[in-house]
């Protein structure tokens, strides 16, 4: 490994990781938009976003203070609390 190429390593400790998860995510228009909306509106803000390649998840890290409030707005947006006659 060639020597000095990484300058400098950074770290945040109090943060939170959540990911969206689902199969009906691929191929679903607006799915990130509504993600990344409700988690704005609620005044939070998003310190990464990494999306895979396979169109199934959403993950993003806030500050850790955040996110049980994060959580919430998702399970709010996304009526994942309602229970199902399924």
């Amino acid at each position: 490994m060639k020597q000095g190429v990484v300058r400098e390593v950074t770290y945040d400790r109090d943060v939170a990781a959540l990911a969206v998860v689902g199969a009906g995510m691929a191929g679903t228009p607006g799915t990130g938009g509504r993600i990344f909306s409700a988690i704005g509106r609620a005044g939070i803000n998003m310190m990464m976003i990494s999306q895979g390649s396979s169109e199934v998840n959403v993950s993003f890290v806030v500050k850790g203070g955040d996110g049980k409030r994060a959580l919430q707005v998702l399970h709010d947006e996304f009526r994942l609390s309602e229970n199902s006659d399924d």
